[in-house]
């Protein structure tokens, strides 16, 4: 499953800083969640996106955790951008 997080704006336009806190909240995520499935996670090259793809072999755990770490990594980048 992809899902996309919109940001307000271009990621490859932060501060350094900003951007660094941002690939270790993706780090820890990917890190937590990926037992028995593949979690994937990077910025759009065309839009002011972060793409969030989840693989496993159970569709309702595709979907809850597409759904759990889509909210909890929008809320760090809301954290760290403002």
């Amino acid at each position: 499953k992809l899902t996309n997080i919109n940001l307000d704006l271009n990621i490859n336009k932060i501060n350094p800083k900003t951007k660094i806190l941002i690939d270790q909240t993706i780090d820890n995520i990917q890190a937590i969640y990926s037992h028995n499935c593949r979690i994937y996670i990077r910025p759009s090259g065309t839009e002011p996106l972060i793409r969030v793809l989840v693989e496993a072999k159970n569709h309702n755990k595709v979907n809850s955790l597409s759904k759990e770490i889509t909210n909890k990594l929008s809320l760090e980048i809301k954290k760290v951008v403002n």
